[in-house]
């Protein structure tokens, strides 16, 4: 029997702008003592920075890689479907501060994979502080009589 085809997961263009993500309060204010030895946290309050195309584009591979927790949830039940709105904080330097579903129509293992896949990612870092990012991802078995 041949392997299956690869799922779809179709990937629109990943809204940097959006404020899926609540905004962390703010610290109290420090003694100028204690501002110069306490570290920075580029991923409190609210993200102004700006994603750039290599950003954009690093959210939509990571998406792809979501394949494999699709192909486990397909193991599970072989008519799984739906889509995911997944919201990643990225800081200045590319780390993720943050991957949390926002909508989800899959089971909680998949939804567990895909946070985690994206928790320990490391991409391009945006412009001018962090990003707010939201990554959505439709997943639908592919048939195997369908054509190419």
């Amino acid at each position: 029997m041949p392997p299956s085809p690869p799922p779809v997961v179709a990937l629109p263009p990943v809204d940097a702008g959006a404020t899926g993500l609540a905004s962390a309060e703010a610290s109290p204010a420090l003694a100028s003592s204690q501002a110069i030895d306490a570290p920075v946290d580029p991923c409190k309050g609210g993200c102004d920075g700006k994603a750039t195309q290599d950003l954009a584009l690093a959210l939509q591979q990571k998406a792809g890689e979501a394949r494999r927790c699709y192909n486990t949830a397909l193991s599970t039940d072989p008519r799984v479907e739906g889509k995911v709105l997944l919201a990643v904080r990225v800081a200045p330097d590319g780390s993720v501060c943050s991957s949390v579903l926002i909508q989800s129509e899959m089971p909680g293992d998949m939804n567990a994979c895909l946070e985690e896949l994206f928790a320990h990612a490391t991409f391009p870092g945006p412009t001018g502080g962090c990003v707010d990012a939201r990554v959505p991802m439709l997943f639908k078995p592919v048939s195997a009589d369908a054509g190419p």
